[in-house]
């Protein structure tokens, strides 16, 4: 009888290991799973992150462009008032002679 309950404590005390074994992967396991899902939120983060930073990039190249595009264009604008301005004054000096001419001619 002794050896009977005995053998029932070892029983019971080897249930109770395996049940706090299965607790134990259990519990390993619901903590992957938790630890896989944060890296793959982690992961989805830092690919949204990257293409913002891809993006942010390229405006900020387009805007260097449109810069450089639009200082080109004013020196060209520049240029091509400076052109007009000295076509007009040639035109009034082309004028002026011309009515010098015919008041010469009327003479």
């Amino acid at each position: 009888q002794l050896q009977d309950r005995a053998q029932n404590l070892i029983a019971k005390q080897s249930d109770a290991q395996l049940s706090a074994a299965r607790e134990g992967e259990d519990t390993k396991a619901a903590y992957e799973t938790r630890l896989d899902a944060l890296k793959s939120r982690l992961d989805d983060a830092l690919r949204e992150s990257d293409a913002r930073l891809a993006v942010q990039h390229d405006l900020r190249k387009v805007i260097s462009e449109a810069t450089e595009t639009e200082s080109a264009l004013r020196k060209e604008l520049a240029h091509a008032l400076g052109e007009q301005e000295s076509l007009a004054r040639q035109l009034e000096s082309s004028r002026a002679a011309a009515a010098a001419a015919e008041a010469l001619r009327v003479e």
